[in-house]
């Protein structure tokens, strides 16, 4: 079908159908060039992640060429050429589980997270309708836990209470609230009793036994 009539008449018609016929008889499919054509005019991924890095000056250079290699090597192949707003949850998953395959888990999720940047701005800019990166958030398997390595030696540990008092950050984290019962020498004592900066300021002097810290 060429459009309606009488917004098509019999003569457009007639040339539209021979236009078609010339393709098929050239081995062209007169459907599949209009997609292509049509493809032509739309943004693919690749094109709208590339505006994307473009507006992150914020970021570091190696933050920004850790995103390219991560387009080029994971996203480009798989949905790189596609428009960005045909793109389904299913064919990222696809591109997706093509690293997590690889042992790449943690990549997988990093990846994920770039790809959901990038169909968010395209949101933004009304370029695509939906994040769909955003339908996946239980679809990779989980990142394996991390264990930090913990402080033993006597030496160490000494040197890094040494650290924490002399440091000159902020506020909130070297100095004592005065006039409010605050903990005297909170930077010490935090290290001592594993209390984070704001909860340290909430922290009463009478709620630690000074005998206990040694």
């Amino acid at each position: 079908m060429y459009g309606p009539f009488p917004l098509i008449g019999l003569s457009d018609a007639r040339d539209l159908h021979d236009a078609a016929r010339k393709l098929v008889l050239t081995g062209i499919d007169p459907k599949e060039r209009a997609r292509e054509e049509k493809r032509a005019t739309v943004d693919t991924f690749a094109q709208v992640a590339e505006r994307y890095l473009a507006k992150q000056g914020q970021l570091k250079p190696r933050t920004i060429a850790k995103a390219r290699w991560q387009l080029r090597e994971f996203l480009n192949p798989e949905i790189g050429q596609k428009p960005i707003n045909e793109i389904s949850a299913k064919q990222l998953l696809a591109a997706l589980r093509k690293i997590e395959a690889r042992g790449k888990i943690e990549t997988a999720h990093k990846t994920k997270e770039l790809a959901g940047r990038i169909f968010g701005f395209a949101v933004a800019e009304g370029i695509a309708e939906h994040n769909v990166a955003a339908d996946l958030k239980q679809a990779l398997a989980a990142r394996p836990d991390e264990h930090l390595a913990a402080l033993t030696d006597p030496a160490k540990v000494g040197a890094l209470l040494q650290a924490i008092e002399g440091y000159d950050g902020q506020p909130v984290t070297h100095a004592p609230k005065q006039g409010h019962g605050i903990v005297p020498r909170a930077r010490g004592w935090r290290a001592l009793i594993a209390v984070s900066a704001p909860d340290m300021g909430y922290c009463a002097a009478l709620q630690i036994d000074k005998t206990s810290l040694g």
